[in-house]
């Protein structure tokens, strides 16, 4: 059974985040969403603090990223 990637909206700006999944609704994706405020905390999603891999291998995932985050961009 194929799964439907998790979109990862990784956005500082709360007013932003809202309008990207606001769209993504509108344009009629059902897929799962989740929103992470600064570059840390994606970091935090994908690793654990050894710097090893905790996800990835058992999904699919498309991120939208601000190129300008605190903490990591």
């Amino acid at each position: 059974m194929k799964t439907e990637p998790v979109i990862l909206i990784v956005e500082d700006d709360e007013g932003h985040a809202i309008l990207i999944r606001e769209n993504l609704e509108l344009a009629g994706l059902k897929n799962p969403v989740l929103h992470f405020r600064d570059g840390q905390a994606i970091l935090d999603f994908f690793f654990d603090h050894s710097g090893k891999a905790v996800r990835g291998h058992d999904g699919t995932y498309l991120i939208l990223l601000d190129i300008r985050m605190p903490k990591v961009d």
